[in-house]
């Protein structure tokens, strides 16, 4: 089984789709799926966030998604906009 193949628990997965989108701080994740994430090499871990590698990129597009959902590509742009109406509401 390759890096990419490495069996994820469902936790483990959870734990990966929460970094892809940045929606926690990284000290309230999971230290055990931290280290497993990061031991596969789909994360990389700085002082106070984590960031999927390349191929963690890759493994969180491959993740299964609930119907009706949009596709990974749209979660960006989604941030993004709400980061731009949060700032409006804010000034």
């Amino acid at each position: 089984m390759s890096r990419n193949e490495t069996a994820l628990s469902a936790h483990q997965q959870v734990t990966l789709r929460r970094i892809a989108l940045g929606v926690v701080p990284l000290g309230t994740l999971p230290k055990a799926d931290v280290a497993h994430l990061k031991a596969v090499g789909l994360i990389e871990v700085g002082q106070a966030t984590a960031t999927l590698t390349p191929l963690g990129r890759l493994r969180y597009e491959a993740l299964p998604r609930p119907k009706g959902t949009a596709p990974a590509a749209a979660a960006p742009d989604l941030a993004a906009a709400l980061a731009t109406a949060f700032t409006r509401t804010r000034t």
